[in-house]
């Protein structure tokens, strides 16, 4: 309504002096019709020609009348619409031009307003689009914090779970350290002991609080070094040393450790871990093997024998320096090459190496090597095949003995066991021509002679009775050395039948044909073994050893012990006896054929009893010795081996 109004009032306030144009256009131009205009105070203002017809002049103006519409409307309405229907229809017209005019104008001012608005909400729009866009990118950057703080959560997480596996594999390396069988200490760059484990503790005699600490000099003694410092980091750090260290009971280990600097985070060296390893025993192994390969170099650049070690095909790898005395060929010449050019005869090469691949191992084979002037050297050679883990053949090894002495010694000995022979036939023939063509002689001297004392003994005066005594005598004498001569000769020439007896039996039958006297007593101090061995050789040996010590007895009571004791290799006898004993300087002479200590006219003896047991048991590689001191008494000792009295 309040709108509606305001159009009225603008239409009132336009609309006279809209009308007053009218009247004038009308009045001026409409001449047919009696047109008077007058003003809101009725006085008549405009008229055009037309009131001519009704008595008015346009130069006189006539007298003056107020035109009065709304008087002349209520007075004649008919007559006043008539009149004014042109100009109520223009007012119309008008009326609605101004309203349209209006309306547009409202509805400009309205699109204006709608801009307005439109612009209002742009710009709110605008504004609230980019506080979003700021408020957008403020939560987007808080998103991205709390991204970032999630990131860093669970970076603190992982952290977290990284520490505590770090823990946890803190803790398994601290025990896999504590339970490690090498010693671990850890010290400050100054030396004193911050840790130590089980294994170094143990090994130096102490415990581990005991150590906490202490400063390594208790370990190290000035004498044997400096302990490790940051100072001396340039003569350990990063190297393997050998070094001793002093136990709690003072006693010194060898040692073998690594030491290392510790870091702080900020580069800082704060501590120093070392492991440390016993090594005494590997030590005295080592030093004891260094001192074999040293032995063995010497030996080995000095053996007089060839020591060779070649490839299985053949190839020389190594061979000692001898080589060149044996042959004239250098080692250097001949590593690389084939052992076979070494040979002096291939057909004795190829059967050394057939023999080789059946036995494996081959000692002594009698071979020829060839020397640098293409002479042949008799030698033996030692091989054996090596076999790798899997039982494939990988080397040889051995060595070759140059037998050319061995070979002349050989040969002279065969010269002169040939020589021998002859000699210990013909001693063998002088002996049987002695004890049958001598014998019969001094048997008829004998008997004659004493024929003569029974028949003519009372004739001869004492000196005559003296000298035919003598006579007997030296015949009985020169009969008992012929013997001993037969029964030395058959000892060396002849062997008896070997067979298994009773040692204690035999030694008590030979006692029992001996008929000794009864003061003398013989004792078998233990139990004698069974031999297998030459009957009548054992029974010489003890009827000899016995007689000896019944023929030199001194004493009233004559005591004679027999006995024996089993060695690793050998059976032990001994006849001892109580008598006058033997002088150390007359020991050997005694086993000596035709020696005796007595002249053998204080005491009759051929001296050939103790020379005969000395041949029997040395030629069954056996020994015999004397322990004995004067007035002391006398012990014969003989050994015989093993393998010369058991049975195979």
């Amino acid at each position: 309504m309040k709108n509606l109004f305001m159009i009225f009032l603008i239409l009132f306030l336009f609309l006279f002096p809209l009308v007053n144009y009218a009247q004038t256009f009308l009045i001026s131009d409409l001449s047919e019709c009696n047109v008077i205009s007058a003003g809101i105070d009725t006085a008549i203002n405009q008229f055009n020609t037309g009131i001519t017809d009704i008595g008015f002049c346009r130069n006189n103006k006539p007298a003056k009348r107020y035109f009065n519409p709304i008087k002349d409307f209520t007075n004649d309405p008919d007559l006043w619409i008539s009149m004014n229907g042109q100009l109520i229809m223009i007012a119309v017209v008008v009326i609605l031009f101004i309203i349209i005019i209006s309306f547009v104008s409202k509805l400009r001012n309205l699109n204006k307003e709608v801009k307005n608005i439109s612009e209002v909400y742009k710009n709110l729009y605008r504004n609230q689009t980019v506080k979003l866009r700021k408020d957008n990118k403020q939560y987007q950057k808080e998103i991205e914090d709390f991204r970032k703080l999630e990131k860093k959560f669970k970076n603190l997480q992982k952290v977290n779970d990284d520490l505590k596996e770090l823990s946890e594999k803190q803790r398994q390396l601290q025990e896999a350290v504590e339970n490690m069988k090498l010693g671990v200490t850890i010290t400050d760059i100054e030396g004193s002991i911050k840790y130590t484990n089980t294994a170094f503790s143990k090994m130096l005699g102490y415990k581990s609080s005991e150590l906490f600490g202490k400063n390594m000099k208790i370990l190290i003694p000035e004498v044997l070094g400096e302990p490790n410092t940051y100072k001396n980091k340039e003569v350990w750090q990063n190297m393997i040393k050998k070094n001793a260290m002093m136990k709690k009971d003072g006693n010194l280990i060898s040692i073998q450790s690594f030491s290392n600097l510790i870091y702080s985070e900020k580069g800082k060296p704060v501590a120093i871990v070392t492991s440390a390893e016993d090594i005494t025993e590997r030590s005295k192994s080592e030093d004891a093997l260094r001192t074999s390969e040293e032995n063995f170099r010497r030996i080995f650049d000095n053996i007089q024998d060839i020591y060779y070690e070649v490839d299985i095909d053949g190839t020389i790898k190594e061979i000692s320096p001898s080589i060149k005395f044996i042959t004239g060929i250098t080692r250097e010449e001949l590593i690389g090459n084939k052992m076979a050019s070494l040979y002096f005869d291939v057909k004795q090469r190829n059967n050394f190496v057939s023999a080789l691949k059946k036995e494996i191992n081959v000692n002594d084979y009698e071979i020829a090597l060839k020397g640098k002037d293409n002479t042949s050297i008799p030698c033996t050679i030692t091989a054996k095949l090596i076999l790798d883990q899997s039982k494939i053949p990988s080397k040889i090894i051995g060595s070759v003995r140059n037998i050319t002495e061995r070979k002349r010694a050989e040969d002279k000995r065969a010269k002169s066991m040939k020589e021998l022979k002859i000699a210990n036939k013909e001693l063998t023939d002088f002996a049987y021509i002695t004890s049958h063509d001598l014998t019969s002689p001094l048997r008829a001297i004998n008997t004659i002679a004493t024929w003569i004392m029974s028949d003519y003994g009372d004739k001869f005066d004492d000196q005559g009775k003296e000298q035919m005594n003598l006579l007997i005598g030296r015949a009985k004498r020169m009969h008992h050395l012929i013997n001993g001569i037969y029964e030395f000769t058959n000892i060396i020439n002849f062997t008896g039948e070997k067979i298994s007896f009773d040692m204690n039996t035999l030694v008590k039958d030979t006692i029992g044909r001996m008929k000794l006297q009864d003061n003398f007593y013989v004792e078998i101090k233990n139990q004698l073994p069974v031999i297998f061995f030459e009957k009548t050789r054992m029974e010489q040996i003890f009827e000899n050893l016995i007689d000896n010590a019944v023929k030199f007895m001194d004493k009233d009571k004559g005591l004679i012990t027999i006995g024996c004791q089993e060695t690793r290799n050998n059976w032990e006898f001994y006849v001892a006896d109580n008598g006058p004993g033997i002088a150390k300087k007359y020991q050997d002479k005694v086993f000596q054929i035709f020696q005796t200590l007595n002249t053998r006219d204080e005491l009759e003896s051929t001296g050939i009893g103790l020379a005969i047991v000395n041949k029997i048991i040395t030629k069954h590689n056996g020994s015999i010795w004397i322990e004995s001191e004067p007035e002391q008494g006398t012990t014969f000792f003989f050994t015989l081996p093993k393998k010369e009295i058991i049975k195979k």
